[in-house]
Protein backbone atom coordinates (compact mmCIF):
# COMPACT_ATOMS: atom_id res chain seq x y z
CA UNK A 1 0.00 0.00 0.00
CA UNK A 2 1.39 3.49 -1.02
CA UNK A 3 1.48 6.41 1.42
CA UNK A 4 -0.41 9.52 0.29
CA UNK A 5 1.68 13.05 0.47
CA UNK A 6 0.48 14.80 4.00
CA UNK A 7 -2.77 16.92 3.06
CA UNK A 8 -2.42 20.60 3.03
CA UNK A 9 -5.34 21.55 5.43
CA UNK A 10 -5.26 25.02 3.23
CA UNK A 11 -6.20 23.23 -0.14
CA UNK A 12 -9.57 23.27 -1.51
CA UNK A 13 -10.87 20.27 -2.72
CA UNK A 14 -13.97 19.24 -4.89
CA UNK A 15 -15.38 16.03 -5.49
CA UNK A 16 -14.03 14.98 -9.00
CA UNK A 17 -16.33 15.28 -11.64
CA UNK A 18 -15.71 12.30 -12.66
CA UNK A 19 -16.46 10.18 -9.89
CA UNK A 20 -20.11 10.05 -8.58
CA UNK A 21 -21.13 9.04 -4.88
CA UNK A 22 -24.30 6.54 -5.24
CA UNK A 23 -26.40 4.58 -2.91
CA UNK A 24 -27.12 0.82 -3.44
CA UNK A 25 -28.27 -1.82 -1.67
CA UNK A 26 -25.19 -3.36 0.37
CA UNK A 27 -24.40 0.70 1.27
CA UNK A 28 -22.83 3.78 -0.40
CA UNK A 29 -20.09 2.96 -3.67
CA UNK A 30 -18.22 5.96 -4.84
CA UNK A 31 -18.32 5.37 -8.78
CA UNK A 32 -15.26 6.61 -11.09
CA UNK A 33 -13.75 5.39 -14.61
CA UNK A 34 -12.77 1.69 -14.13
CA UNK A 35 -13.21 1.80 -10.45
CA UNK A 36 -15.78 1.60 -7.60
CA UNK A 37 -15.42 1.28 -4.04
CA UNK A 38 -17.66 0.54 -0.91
CA UNK A 39 -17.61 3.29 1.75
CA UNK A 40 -17.52 2.30 5.22
CA UNK A 41 -17.89 4.60 7.85
CA UNK A 42 -17.51 8.01 7.86
CA UNK A 43 -16.30 7.97 3.90
CA UNK A 44 -19.58 8.68 1.80
CA UNK A 45 -20.38 11.64 4.83
CA UNK A 46 -16.51 13.55 4.01
CA UNK A 47 -17.11 13.47 0.32
CA UNK A 48 -20.60 14.42 0.66
CA UNK A 49 -19.45 17.45 2.50
CA UNK A 50 -16.69 17.93 -0.47
CA UNK A 51 -19.38 17.95 -3.54
CA UNK A 52 -19.09 21.52 -3.02
CA UNK A 53 -15.48 23.19 -3.34
CA UNK A 54 -14.16 23.71 0.01
CA UNK A 55 -10.88 23.75 1.91
CA UNK A 56 -9.16 20.97 4.28
CA UNK A 57 -10.33 22.97 7.01
CA UNK A 58 -13.82 23.48 6.30
CA UNK A 59 -14.54 19.87 6.01
CA UNK A 60 -12.95 19.47 9.17
CA UNK A 61 -14.87 22.20 10.96
CA UNK A 62 -18.52 20.32 9.49
CA UNK A 63 -17.18 17.48 10.97
CA UNK A 64 -16.10 18.27 13.81
CA UNK A 65 -19.19 19.98 14.29
CA UNK A 66 -20.49 16.50 13.94
CA UNK A 67 -18.71 14.85 15.94
CA UNK A 68 -16.59 17.07 18.85
CA UNK A 69 -15.79 13.60 20.96
CA UNK A 70 -13.61 12.51 18.16
CA UNK A 71 -10.23 13.69 19.37
CA UNK A 72 -8.44 11.54 16.09
CA UNK A 73 -10.69 13.23 13.50
CA UNK A 74 -8.51 15.60 12.25
CA UNK A 75 -5.61 13.03 11.30
CA UNK A 76 -8.25 10.52 9.92
CA UNK A 77 -10.34 13.21 7.88
CA UNK A 78 -6.19 14.64 6.47
CA UNK A 79 -4.99 11.36 5.72
CA UNK A 80 -8.53 10.47 3.85
CA UNK A 81 -8.57 13.64 1.61
CA UNK A 82 -4.92 12.89 1.02
CA UNK A 83 -5.73 9.42 0.31
CA UNK A 84 -8.79 10.22 -2.33
CA UNK A 85 -6.99 13.55 -3.41
CA UNK A 86 -4.09 10.42 -4.84
CA UNK A 87 -6.83 8.30 -6.41
CA UNK A 88 -8.43 11.07 -8.45
CA UNK A 89 -12.10 11.01 -6.69
CA UNK A 90 -11.17 14.56 -5.08
CA UNK A 91 -9.99 17.43 -7.92
CA UNK A 92 -7.94 20.65 -6.28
Amino acid sequence: MSVSPPFDLDQTVVLSRHAELKVRAEGEILVMPERAMRLRGSSAEILRVCSEPRSGREVLATLCERYPEDPELGQVVSAFLAEMLALGALER
